[in-house]
């Protein structure tokens, strides 16, 4: 006589899983993910230093052989606010 049938397996293996998986909560691991944290508004490229959380791609601040420019609508630079920055316009 066979305990286990192929679909009291099925069932117990989908209430397992629906119980595991009913535990678990989504976490962010991007910091500051919408940039609102902020210490200051830019006035120049790659000052990645000023929002908290981020950092240049090697991790100086300032520092601009790669120029993740953050922009920002009360940034003192034209080149820096929306919706006209210099690489172009932002719809």
């Amino acid at each position: 006589m066979r305990l286990l049938t192929p679909n009291l397996v099925r069932i117990t293996i989908l209430c397992l899983t629906f119980l595991l998986v009913h535990g678990v909560y989504a976490q962010n691991l991007v910091p500051n993910p919408s940039f609102e944290e902020n210490t200051g508004f830019p006035n120049d490229f790659a000052q990645w230093d000023l929002v908290n959380g981020w950092t240049n791609i090697n991790g100086i601040p300032g520092f601009s052989a790669a120029t993740p420019d953050y922009y920002h609508a009360q940034a003192t630079s034209s080149f820096l606010t929306f919706p006209n920055t210099l690489g172009g316009t932002l719809a």
